[in-house]
């Protein structure tokens, strides 16, 4: 599976800060299947996971979670 972070979007409270970021995913399997997606991560989740890579394992993690797939 091809997970590639297609945009990544800060949300700030009234004071200016960073509140939250959400990421917008798809991702390509090896049958050419297609899925679109996105989640959400908290300013303190999203400091510790910045690099696309990071972005695109959380992607995988929440897919697999929502389609109830256990590695």
């Amino acid at each position: 599976m091809k997970i590639n972070i297609i945009s990544v979007n800060f949300r700030y409270d009234r004071e200016n800060n960073l509140k939250d970021v959400i990421v917008r995913f798809n991702c390509v399997d090896e049958h050419f299947d297609n899925l679109s997606g996105g989640y959400t991560l908290t300013a303190e989740e999203y400091e510790g996971n910045k690099s696309n890579e990071s972005l695109a394992v959380i992607a995988e993690e929440k897919l697999k979670d929502s389609l109830g797939v256990t590695s």
